[in-house]
């Protein structure tokens, strides 16, 4: 006959995996809408090289990466009901981005100043931020949010099992 405490640990593994279900279906919808942005925005690049294009695309990726990370967080926080991961993704994206943004604009006023803005550069830079942007919500969302479910949730062989006959 199973214990009461393996008992309880088979209905809290059987609700992980459902929220883990939940979660993994939430974060391939928002990764499908993240590769979508990615590839309007490079065409959008690719087609139309003004450093006014540039300037703006720079800041819709940067909008729309914040607000995905913002997204795959909170269903994150929602599903699984950790604040930590809500936080730690908001942080390391955030920080990323901001950083990927200044060294853009260090880019693009340099190649300005010194060569005169040339297309080849403004469409190498914009081509790298979005890949460095995409790399990092996707290490994040398939890394560092699935390390932190599995390190909350016991395993159930460590559960101690003690019959209630003995008690």
């Amino acid at each position: 006959m199973t214990c009461r405490a393996c008992r309880l640990c088979i209905v809290n593994l059987c609700s992980v995996r459902e929220k883990k279900k939940q979660f993994i279906s939430s974060v391939s919808n928002v990764v499908v809408v993240v590769v979508v942005v990615v590839v309007v925005v490079v065409v959008v690049v690719v087609v139309v090289v003004v450093v006014v294009v540039v300037v703006v695309v720079v800041v819709v990726v940067v909008v729309v990466v914040v607000v995905v990370v913002v997204v795959v967080a909170t269903a994150a926080a929602v599903v699984v009901g950790l604040i930590v991961v809500h936080i730690v993704v908001v942080v390391v994206v955030v920080v990323v981005v901001v950083v990927v943004v200044v060294v853009v604009v260090v880019v693009v006023v340099v190649d300005l100043i010194v060569v005169g803005l040339r297309v080849e550069v403004v469409v190498v830079v914009v081509v790298v931020v979005v890949v460095v942007v995409v790399v990092v919500v996707v290490v994040v969302v398939v890394v560092v949010v699935p390390l932190q479910i599995y390190s909350v949730y016991p395993k159930c062989e460590k559960v101690p099992c003690i019959d209630s006959s003995m008690s």
